[in-house]
């Protein structure tokens, strides 16, 4: 008679049993995030000031939001006085994203009230 050999077992490797997510992987997910926001506060704001992580960078309006505050900042640093925009939404975008003087001073001589 034949003698029928078992296949041998399988050597599973260590620290993820089935496939499930062991504590080890998590912690280093949250070690990695912590990081790299760490890392992030190293770098320089970018081009639209709202955050310094190009991965995270998210706008909540889109361009005519920020648009009108960088034509603003811009205008102001050329010594001019911006048009008020034509929507009272940009101006609170402005106050909202940290140009605080700016658009008070928009509002104010243009007698805009939001």
């Amino acid at each position: 008679m034949e003698e029928h050999k078992k296949p041998p077992k399988k050597v599973m490797p260590p620290g993820n049993p089935g496939g499930t997510t062991s504590r080890c992987d998590q912690s280093s997910t949250a070690a990695e995030l912590r990081r790299r926001r760490n890392a992030s506060h190293r770098l320089e704001l970018l081009d639209c000031r709202c955050c310094r992580d190009p991965h995270t960078h998210r706008h909540r309006g889109g361009p005519r939001e920020w648009g009108y505050s960088l034509a603003a900042a811009h205008l102001h640093d050329l010594g001019l006085l911006p048009a008020p925009p034509a929507a009272v939404q940009q101006l609170r975008s402005m106050w909202r994203d940290g140009d605080r003087e700016l658009a008070a001073l928009i509002a104010t001589a243009w007698a805009v009230t939001a």
